[in-house]
């Protein structure tokens, strides 16, 4: 049978213990591929006819015996047994900075299981081991039989592999450039020269007016600085561009729908959405976006207002993040709430995302937007009615969304 287009052999399992623990033997493998890996992919058969595959397992049939081996399993399977004293005879080999070093078996020096993901494997009947004629990353001249590069070598005996024998490289690694395209943004980050296998820098981030920096792109899909170098590149800066919905400086005016500067309609709500109050029993003060209590102020049996302050747009971009500049608290800062975005298609029915933005140097920042063209976006501000004056003064709020 076929399982996502490879050929697989299907194995009933017996012993299945209360937990879903179970063991699989494999047996008829060749000593050569001892050390080859194997997937195996746990499957069972329900009563609806449906098989349910589970999460597949990459092992070789050493690391299995090397598991049970260290499992302290006593007395061990004789298969086993005759694994373990094959994997013996094998060779392993790995590169330790410019060099080869190759030794038998699957323990070190002090009798402890080795880590076998780290080494290439030669099978006892290799009787010569061919070194390797290339190395990736480096320009590779050659394998010596000493440090000083007198003696060239191209192959090793397995029979001369008692202790650890180091086959000295001359190699020197690669260097590749990575270069930075702001696209008009300032400063341009310094070319940054980089050993293969590194890892680049991330630079300072350039700016550009009226834009900010969302990725740095490699052939256009946002670059993972946690990823090793191996070849020339060149990073272009991604940028957003910041879309202001409104600059709160007309007095509080209730309706703001007629913005046309940006393709963002606005409409800012005042008392009317303040659920906590009696109809025309509590008035408030509204100057630029400075929504507070006045003295005397009613708010019935509530003692939060949720919103004091709603604004409310539907945008036409992803956007990627809300910055409400100018902030300060009025009255006692404890005395405001939770300040938090909620999004909604029809403005019927809202679904809050986030709470509690970073705050710095009076600016309130909701990071890490994700929110589809066409939705409603709700700023909403709860204030606790302890004083007589309380509440969020700001003067603007900028929208910025994905080019």
């Amino acid at each position: 049978m076929t399982y996502n287009g490879k050929t697989i052999f299907k194995v009933p399992v017996v012993g299945v213990s209360a937990s879903n623990e179970f063991s699989i033997v494999l047996t008829g493998m060749p000593v050569v591929g001892y050390m080859d890996k194997i997937t195996v992919i746990p499957y069972a058969s329900l009563n609806v006819g449906v098989t349910d595959y589970g999460t597949p397992i990459v092992r070789s049939v050493g690391q299995v015996a090397i598991l049970m081996d260290q499992a302290t399993q006593d007395p061990l399977p004789q298969g086993v047994e005759d694994v373990l004293t094959s994997l013996q005879s094998f060779v392993r080999a790995r590169y330790v900075e410019n060099n080869y070093e190759l030794n038998k078996g699957m323990k070190d020096e002090l009798d402890n299981y080795i880590d076998i993901e780290l080494y290439t494997y030669y099978p006892p009947n290799m009787t010569t081991i061919i070194l390797p004629t290339t190395r990736e990353g480096y320009a590779f001249n050659g394998w010596y039989s000493d440090e000083t590069f007198n003696t060239p070598i191209t192959s090793v005996l397995a029979a001369d592999i008692v202790d650890t024998v180091v086959c000295y490289g001359n190699m020197t690694i690669n260097t590749y450039t990575v270069t930075f395209d702001t696209v008009s943004g300032t400063p341009v980050p310094s070319t940054q020269t980089v050993e293969h296998g590194s890892l680049a820098t991330m630079p300072t981030a350039p700016t550009k007016t009226n834009h900010f920096l969302r990725a740095w792109l490699l052939d256009g899909v946002p670059y993972d600085f946690s990823m090793p170098i191996i070849e020339d590149m060149t990073l272009v800066a991604q940028w957003n561009a910041d879309f202001y919905s409104y600059d709160f400086l007309d007095g509080g005016h209730h309706n703001n729908s007629d913005l046309t500067l940006t393709n963002i309609s606005t409409l800012v709500s005042y008392a009317d959405d303040n659920p906590g109050g009696k109809p025309k029993a509590t008035w408030w003060v509204a100057s630029h976006a400075d929504l507070s209590l006045t003295d005397g102020t009613l708010l019935a049996s509530e003692t939060v207002c949720t919103p004091n302050i709603r604004t409310d747009f539907k945008h036409y971009e992803v956007v990627t993040k809300v910055e409400i500049m100018g902030v300060s608290y009025l009255g006692m800062g404890t005395e405001v709430g939770d300040i938090y975005l909620e999004i909604s298609e029809t403005r019927s029915s809202w679904t809050r995302i986030q709470v509690v933005p970073t705050s710095s140097g009076g600016t309130l920042t909701f990071n890490n937007l994700n929110i589809p063209p066409g939705s409603y976006l709700k700023l909403v501000v709860e204030v606790f009615a302890m004083g007589s004056v309380a509440g969020l003064k700001f003067n603007k709020i900028v929208v910025h969304v994905s080019e």
